[in-house]
């Protein structure tokens, strides 16, 4: 199935103006794949809702159907992905699921020569050596603007 020339209608804006082109397959558009530990669930989900807010589209393993390859699935998304935010705790750093998802980011950093990894420390821990030099986001102490930088960083890529 392919898709072309897609467009949509905007009820807000002057009508001259109201076809847009809908690119969802351009890599600007791309959502961004959410690595983290089951058990920091409830710790991430604000974040996620926030981006949402904000009109990020965000992929992660509650997109994953039941009989789905897991392996397949996260390699894929993980590929059509704009960036992979990792959410660093004791519990994700020690994750095996966690850190075949990083592995696959950082081929994919270190390919493209584009960041593409995202570390945010949600908690403190042991970062990963291959993380060490990067800068991460420190989401350990919640502050007004803490959303700022990383939709900053994340509109980089592209506009939701």
């Amino acid at each position: 199935m392919r898709f072309e020339n897609l467009c949509y209608y905007s009820f807000d804006t002057d009508w001259s103006d109201n076809i847009s082109k809908l690119k969802a397959w351009d890599t600007q558009y791309a959502p961004v794949f959410v690595s983290y530990s089951h058990a920091d669930k409830k710790r991430i989900e604000p974040f996620l809702k926030r981006l949402k807010m904000e009109g990020v589209r965000v992929l992660g393993d509650w997109d994953f159907k039941p009989g789905d390859s897991l392996q397949s699935k996260i390699s894929n998304s993980i590929s059509r992905a704009g960036y992979l935010l990792a959410f660093l705790s004791k519990r994700s750093v020690s994750s095996q699921w966690v850190a075949k998802e990083l592995e696959i980011g950082v081929a994919r950093e270190l390919k493209t020569r584009k960041v593409y990894v995202l570390p945010i420390l949600i908690e403190d821990c042991k970062i990963p050596p291959f993380l060490e030099t990067k800068l991460y986001g420190d989401f350990r102490e919640p502050k007004e603007n803490i959303y700022d930088s990383l939709l900053e960083t994340l509109r980089k890529h592209g506009s939701w």
